[in-house]
């Protein structure tokens, strides 16, 4: 099973080595052409007396020239494939790729993990948490610094979450907490 996920991530980083600008200029043009279209939606508080002075202007003109660069980065991108086949990675290079790919994918997971948790038990707890496994997961084993990690853990998170309530005014979910904090 992990030669499998081990190809398959090969694979992945393979083909994003070759195709990475054209799939970025695709998808730079198709989010900003989407985009040009919502800004025609925008409402406009009094009539314009020129196309200049409306409020789609900006944003139709922006959005106009990101579709022109994503389909000049695509082109650009076709023209490039023979050269990326030559610098493929292979051997160490794309060993230390697929850890890299493994350790990117476990810490956005990590993070997806913390916002679901963040509703149910509650963003202190889930903060210490989540800071905690990063902690341990992003240093090498002989360097872990238990009571460290947790005693910052905790410390970050209660600060985060009064400097939240306190001074931006943004209330953060409690859970479970809410009768002992709240």
């Amino acid at each position: 099973m992990a030669k499998r996920i081990d190809a398959l991530i090969s694979s992945i980083i393979c083909a994003f080595h070759l195709y990475s600008d054209i799939v970025m200029g695709v998808l730079v043009a198709g989010a900003s052409a989407l985009l040009y279209v919502n800004a025609s939606h925008l409402k406009i508080s009094s009539q314009s007396i020129t196309s200049l002075d409306s409020a789609q202007f900006v944003p139709k003109l922006t959005f106009g020239i990101l579709i022109v660069l994503g389909i000049i980065i695509a082109l650009q991108g076709i023209k490039k494939i023979n050269a990326n086949r030559e610098t493929l990675p292979s051997g160490d290079v794309l060993a230390a790729s697929i850890i890299g790919f493994k350790r990117s994918f476990i810490a956005v997971l990590s993070i997806a993990i913390f916002i679901f948790l963040m509703t149910r038990l509650s963003f202190i707890i889930a903060a210490i948490i989540y800071l905690v496994f990063s902690m341990y997961y992003m240093v090498e084993r002989r360097g872990w610094k238990h009571k460290t990690y947790f005693i910052v853990a905790i410390t970050i998170s209660v600060s985060c979450y009064y400097l939240f309530d306190r001074f931006i005014y943004v209330k953060l979910p409690l859970g479970f907490l809410k009768g002992v904090i709240g």
